[in-house]
């Protein structure tokens, strides 16, 4: 006997890592069907399901390298010192390993789109200012009920008194506390754990501007999420 959609469905689903999280979207489609026998209003919901989907595809090839996104006027002249400055930041940007996302309108955005300009420019100091973002920190995940900044360098435990120190208000409860924890690749890297004060997420920014001025030793150039450090441990 054929299956039905459904029941296709369940099956390919029996070991999906994000099994719960499709059955509460089927369970949110199944509740607005109770709702609605609006044809207009299937049209719409068809459709933005099938952007979505086309969305994901189109963008999964590049889902492992950073990104800066540039948006500005679309009414900008290419004379214009803004509009040679956008397209210095993208040939800054595309040099220093990173990919460059627009609105595809025209203008600022045009002028990342094409990517031309000259050396020594403040676009150059930009792109410095983005890649020094990443220097000690790597990224930001939630686990459980803990704030987890990943980094490439262990910090010394002398540091990370003073980290306590210096940021006790962004602490919402505990300190700050030093362990390691797996990326979304899976790979084993140094962390900060804390519980964080969501009242507090400036001092999150200044937290990690601090932890890239350490005199640490890092990773020589900007590291992609596809390529992680060789010498880190996967996790099992």
């Amino acid at each position: 006997m054929e299956q039905s959609p459904l029941q296709a469905l369940d099956q390919e689903l029996q070991n999906h890592p994000q099994r719960r999280a499709i059955q509460r979207s089927i369970v949110s489609l199944l509740e607005i069907a109770k709702g609605s026998t609006d044809a207009d209003e299937w049209r719409l919901i068809n459709g933005t399901l099938a952007d979505i989907r086309d969305g994901l595809s189109v963008f999964a090839p590049h889902r492992q390298t950073r990104k800066v996104t540039v948006f500005g006027s679309a009414r900008t002249h290419s004379e214009e010192p803004a509009y040679k400055l956008a397209q210095e930041l993208a040939v800054e940007a595309v040099a220093r390993g990173f990919e460059v996302m627009t609105g595809a309108g025209g203008g600022i955005m045009e002028a990342a789109n094409s990517g031309a300009g000259c050396e020594n420019s403040t676009a150059a100091e930009a792109m410095q200012h983005i890649c020094h973002f990443y220097r000690v920190f790597h990224t930001a995940q939630f686990a459980e009920d803990r704030m987890e900044l990943l980094l490439h360098s262990e910090i010394p435990t002398g540091t990370v008194a003073e980290l306590n120190r210096e940021f006790d208000n962004l602490v919402d409860e505990g300190s700050l506390s030093q362990g390691e924890s797996c990326d979304s690749n899976g790979i084993l890297r140094p962390c900060l754990r804390f519980h964080l004060d969501r009242r507090r997420v400036g001092l999150l920014y200044q937290l990690i501007d601090r932890l890239n001025d350490l005199p640490l030793e890092v990773a020589p150039a900007i590291e992609q999420p596809g390529e992680r450090i060789r010498s880190a441990l996967s996790c099992s």
